[in-house]
């Protein structure tokens, strides 16, 4: 099986410590039509967003273009493999309210190739702000390991930033360290599948010169059931953050979220979403 790309090498264990401890209260509500082609969802705060689905056309297997608001309408247009397999095509524009049309704002041309043993990725976009920057990457895996680069650039700093990857994956554990800022820090993560039904994982981070005390963070998530599942972290900052997902309703659920600091006032919030 093909490894990650790798921005996606930690995404199991992150998203693990990182979703659904929202505290604010909020409320989503999606809703499909003609099987699925046009998404609309309306957020808290006014936010909106009208997403269409095209029929294929020049060989992309699928088109979407989607319009969002909160104080600007953004458009965004998105075509898988427009020009060879692997190629999505994504062209992005807003309108800001009482300015009017503001041109053209991003271009990017995102490529994905994966095999039994390795994985790349490229990531090239134009903008008026930015001018040109890109993000290429590879990872490979031999008998459970991993390991992957990274090099960033722009036309103002052709190489702005490269990282490496080094991890071991099986079907049960997840162990994955990656550099940032030109691998003078690290992150590592770790996640591992006790049965079917709880995860626990985990995350450290700092810098490689020892220069200050790593950040540490533990978690879980047990799925009680079909539409409940319970989940908690722990930090170093002695912080506590639960969540609780159910599914109310076929068409209805709910996460609600609490962090309790040691010594601090607890937050609580809710996050509804009609689907």
């Amino acid at each position: 099986m093909a490894p990650p790309i790798f921005k996606n090498l930690e995404k199991a264990s992150k998203d693990l410590l990182t979703k659904d401890y929202d505290t604010d209260t909020s409320l989503k509500i999606k809703t499909k039509a003609c099987d699925n082609k046009i998404t609309t969802e309306l957020g808290s705060g006014g936010c909106a967003k009208l997403t269409c689905e095209m029929p294929p056309v020049g060989g992309a297997t699928m088109q979407k273009f989607s319009v969002s608001t909160s104080d600007a309408l953004a458009y965004e247009m998105e075509a898988d493999n427009m020009l060879v397999d692997g190629l999505m095509v994504k062209f992005a524009t807003k309108e800001t309210v009482g300015k009017g049309f503001q041109g053209p704002d991003k271009l990017t041309f995102d490529y994905k190739m994966k095999c039994d043993q390795y994985s790349a990725a490229a990531v090239v976009s134009a903008s008026p702000t930015d001018m040109f920057t890109y993000d290429v990457s590879g990872v490979g895996s031999y008998e459970g390991g991993l390991f992957g680069i990274q090099l960033l650039g722009s036309k103002a700093e052709p190489l702005s930033a490269y990282n490496a990857a080094l991890g071991y994956n099986t079907s049960d554990l997840s162990v994955v360290m990656k550099t940032s800022k030109k691998m003078t820090a690290a992150d590592l993560y770790g996640q591992y599948k006790l049965d079917g039904s709880t995860t626990l994982a985990m995350k450290v981070a700092g810098k490689l010169d020892g220069s200050s005390s790593p950040a540490c963070v533990v978690g879980g998530k047990w799925k009680m059931d079909d539409s409940t599942s319970l989940a908690f972290k722990m930090c170093t900052s002695n912080t506590l953050g639960l969540s609780l997902s159910q599914k109310l309703m076929p068409n209805l659920s709910v996460v609600t979220a609490a962090e309790i600091p040691m010594g601090g006032s607890v937050k609580i919030g809710a996050a509804f979403t009609i689907a």
